[in-house]
């Protein structure tokens, strides 16, 4: 519980969140109290922002969407995702 205030702390404000958007995030998906700030969850948000060209409101608006994006891997999961995607699409 000592490490989870931290956390909780640091997700409200980098994502701009409320009570109960910071609850559903973490009741959709609990792993996220096991990562490290540092390690997994502030460099998925710096990529999924650079990467997807998002402001703050849409990033919010992505994780909230989709909490579990902090637990994917970038190299090993989005990354070779959205490349395909785009590919695929023949997007840019």
């Amino acid at each position: 519980e000592d490490n989870m205030a931290p956390k909780l702390e640091w997700l409200q404000t980098r994502l701009d969140l409320d009570e109960a958007e910071l609850r559903k995030m973490v009741v959709a998906c609990p792993p996220l109290m096991g990562y490290s700030i540092e390690d997994n969850m502030e460099p998925t948000l710096k990529w999924l922002q650079t990467r997807l060209d998002l402001d703050a409101a849409q990033l919010q608006k992505v994780v909230l969407g989709r909490p579990s994006l902090l637990s994917c891997s970038v190299e090993d999961n989005m990354a070779p995702k959205l490349e395909w995607l785009q590919t695929r699409l023949d997007l840019d």
